[in-house]
């Protein structure tokens, strides 16, 4: 007989049917708990059990077995752990899936020519800015963000000056780097990026220079001049509907039937000598991999409020596990 296991289940029970129980029967539970966590401390195997065996006839006999009272603890305990599940998402960390290919090289997205490959599953710290209060956008605290997070956010709210949505509809997360903060003045020159007029150096890892406005071309060539796309002016945006066969309150257990791209106009932001300001409490973020990114550039700047926490590791293929800066 365990009677280490016999003491543990033995003050599980006693605490979940005491309400249940006589004063007396529960003041005998309770002496002998007492007593066999005595045995066991001064190492008196042989009277340990036997308090033991005296122990396990007493929770059999006055603890509930009805079948009602099985489904109680089953359904007691699975609610335990979707609430620590629950909370540990909300407050701690939550998985996220990469789609696309906006954050090459830093997170691989989903490919399936020339070759199949998984898009990198990570890891986002919920608390890297101060936890939310559930079921709002409000933090109990905040921590400003730095230039160069990688961060998960909502597209919740981002719209168009005629107030349709302007990256997703409906509203989706997003992976992006953030390279503009509140009350900063940016311009793309030539590829750099340029804050409140002083040149700004990319972090290690990322290209030397931002090619948001290479020439398709030469963008794969790291070391290509520099040569504007000539319709980069022009660049249309829009914004990804989706349509779902089922949306119940905002949940959508299936698939969408189709999603298709709404053309909404040029991209406002980021073009050859047009400055432009970033408003306070937003943030303005680009993709990596900026030549393929629909980002900040197109759709506008991010409330601090959507952004769901800072992107820490991958977690999955296995064997890609990194950390992520």
């Amino acid at each position: 007989m365990n009677t280490k296991h016999v003491l543990r289940e033995a003050r599980v029970q006693l605490r979940r049917y005491r309400h249940r129980l006589s004063d007396e029967i529960r003041r005998g539970m309770e002496t002998e708990i007492d007593k066999l966590a005595e045995a066991r401390r001064e190492g008196h195997k042989d009277h340990a059990r036997k308090i033991a065996k005296s122990l396990v006839k007493k929770i059999r006999t006055h603890t509930p077995k009805t079948v009602w009272h099985h489904t109680i603890e089953t359904v007691e305990s699975f609610a335990i752990a979707i609430v620590v599940a629950l909370a540990i998402r909300h407050f701690i960390v939550e998985p996220f899936k990469i789609p696309t290919g906006s954050m090459e090289p830093t997170l691989h997205g989903s490919v399936y020519k020339p070759s199949p490959r998984i898009g990198d599953f990570i890891m986002v710290n919920k608390s890297a800015y101060g936890p939310k209060i559930p079921f709002t956008s409000r933090r109990l605290w905040n921590i400003k963000p730095k230039r160069w997070d990688i961060v998960v956010f909502s597209t919740r709210g981002i719209n168009t000056d005629d107030g349709r949505p302007a990256a997703a509809d409906p509203a989706r997360n997003f992976v992006k780097r953030i390279v503009g903060l509140p009350g900063e003045t940016l311009e793309i020159r030539e590829g750099w990026l340029y804050v409140d007029d002083e040149k700004v150096e990319m972090p290690e890892g990322i290209e030397e220079r931002l090619i948001s406005n290479k020439h398709p071309g030469l963008a794969k060539y790291l070391d290509a001049p520099y040569e504007p796309a000539p319709e980069a002016s022009e660049r249309i945006h829009g914004y990804l509907k989706s349509y779902y066969p089922i949306n119940l309150f905002g949940l959508r257990p299936f698939p969408p039937t189709r999603t298709e791209k709404v053309p909404i106009g040029p991209w406002k932001y980021g073009h050859e000598g047009e400055p432009f300001t970033v408003p306070q409490g937003h943030y303005f973020m680009m993709g990596d991999n900026s030549p393929q990114s629909a980002d900040s550039r197109a759709w506008g700047f991010v409330p601090f409020e959507n952004i769901k926490g800072k992107v820490f590791c991958v977690w999955y293929p296995i064997r890609k596990w990194r950390g992520v800066n």
